[in-house]
């Protein structure tokens, strides 16, 4: 499969285009016999990975053409038929689909959650009902089993215990911001986010597609997040995890906190707190190694990596995501633009996109290029933060504001069976579909997608500056 993929051009920021080409490019070399994305263009991590798709995905349908897209919905459908009775999800399938790996109990749960909130997307940006109603008992299944997790009756799910220091993988209770190599024991905030997301997430598919059971979903949504809040809430920002002896590690995990504020688990109050940590922390967080997976290094016998290499203060740019979209969302443009800048001109990435990890001392990249999840992480958070799209369940959201200096602007997308043709320019606020004007509501037009058609939609955003 060799599609060019979807576009951005910008008049503004010098390089930002260029990067979304090398991360785009990056997932669609990733793709192989039209049934797998691959870990990293090369294979060297064979086949489809949960972390890595989740983040591939997120970008990738973003940038991808149908028939790219349709990659994620087959890999979908073959990853289900892996889950166990019980809700286990594998953490690898192979690209046949004949075979899948599967972690030992209480590792990875952010894995399974990760699982049922691809399938939301894939379902948002294509309009596959069928494919949402195939894959709906095994969402229930996969929900129902880190329900079963919880142990003391939190509502959180708990993981695995490791009795001594990490000398390789970690206790990996999560791994998808805090890196596989931590031993984050037991209660992790990791986990809740995830397990909150999937729920708020698989609540409204089914609301939108009268299926039952949403209005149970979105409750015990609710409670996970008032748990969460009331567990994992230092004053400033969310703890990485608490041991099984009760003790707190109020380490400093960047996606963690800025997902947060994506999902609505960190209310307003804590949002800015989290936003005032990345304005305070900026250099260490966004500018010296953009992306850095903490604030300072893990305690000794915390993590196996030594300090400012991979996860234990390393730069990881899938987090550059779900950064991008809480900076956007608590208002600090300045801050954004200039994290904006950083990646776009001095982080070191090939024709295929980001590598695994760069050290967080001297920005060197670490092992491999081509990372699906760094690339898709990235896009995800160009496309919805900094630009301010949105997909939320039949509707597409489109903010009216954008940093002046990345005006004009132009992307494509592929949504719902349209082409969606954008076009950014400096003026009033206001929004056109089809140079017919859209309402604005707190600063974002929605749209609905009309039936399929050949003819692109057409969406005029005069943006004010941001």
């Amino acid at each position: 499969m060799d599609h060019a993929p979807f576009g951005l051009s910008t008049s503004g920021l010098q390089g930002l285009e260029i990067l979304h080409r090398r991360c785009a490019n990056g997932i669609a070399q990733s793709i192989t016999g039209h049934r797998t994305h691959h870990a990293n263009v090369d294979g060297t991590w064979y086949g489809s990975w949960m972390n890595d798709l989740f983040f591939g995905e997120r970008g990738g349908l973003w940038c991808g053409d149908p028939a790219q897209q349709g990659v994620f919905l087959a890999e979908l459908r073959k990853i289900a038929r892996h889950v166990q009775p019980d809700g286990t999800v594998p953490y690898q399938v192979d690209p046949d689909g004949r075979s899948a790996n599967f972690n030992p109990p209480g590792v990875d749960l952010d894995r399974a959650a990760e699982f049922v909130l691809m399938v939301v997307r894939a379902w948002e940006t294509t309009g596959d009902d069928a494919f949402a109603e195939d894959l709906l008992p095994t969402c229930r299944r996969i929900l129902d089993g880190l329900a079963r997790q919880d142990i003391d009756g939190d509502l959180l799910p708990e993981g695995r215990s490791l009795t001594g220091p990490v000398t390789g993988v970690g206790s990996c209770a999560s791994v998808s911001y805090i890196g596989d190599t931590a031993k984050n024991d037991w209660k992790d905030f990791g986990v809740a986010l995830f397990y909150h997301h999937a729920l708020l997430a698989l609540s409204g598919m089914c609301r939108e597609l009268g299926f039952p059971g949403w209005k149970s979903l979105l409750a015990r949504a609710n409670a996970v997040a008032e748990s969460a809040r009331t567990v994992f809430w230092t004053g400033q920002a969310f703890a990485a995890w608490i041991d099984r002896s009760g003790t707190r590690h109020d380490d400093w995990i960047t996606g963690n906190n800025a997902h947060a504020v994506i999902t609505g688990l960190a209310d307003p109050a804590m949002a800015a707190a989290i936003a005032d940590t990345f304005e305070r922390e900026r250099e260490a967080l966004l500018m010296r190694t953009p992306g850095r997976v903490r604030l300072g290094n893990f305690a000794a016998g915390d993590c196996s990596n030594a300090p400012e290499d991979y996860w234990n203060g390393g730069a990881w740019p899938l987090v550059t995501g779900p950064i991008q979209i809480a900076l956007a969302r608590t208002g600090r443009w300045k801050t954004l633009l200039a994290f904006l800048e950083r990646l776009a001109q001095r982080t070191p990435v090939t024709e295929r996109g980001f590598h695994e990890a760069y050290d967080g001392t001297t920005g060197k990249p670490g092992y491999a290029d081509g990372l699906l999840m760094n690339n898709g992480g990235f896009i995800w958070g160009l496309m919805e933060g900094t630009l301010g799209l949105g997909l939320t369940g039949t509707a597409m959201t489109i903010r009216n504001r954008l940093p002046g200096s990345l005006l004009p602007t132009t992307a494509r997308c592929c949504w719902r069976g349209h082409i969606v043709e954008l076009a950014w320019s400096a003026g009033d606020g206001s929004i056109t579909l089809d140079d017919v004007p859209l309402p604005i509501v707190d600063g974002v037009a929605s749209i609905t997608a009309p039936a399929r058609s050949a003819a692109p939609l057409r969406i005029r955003i005069a943006a004010l500056p941001a």
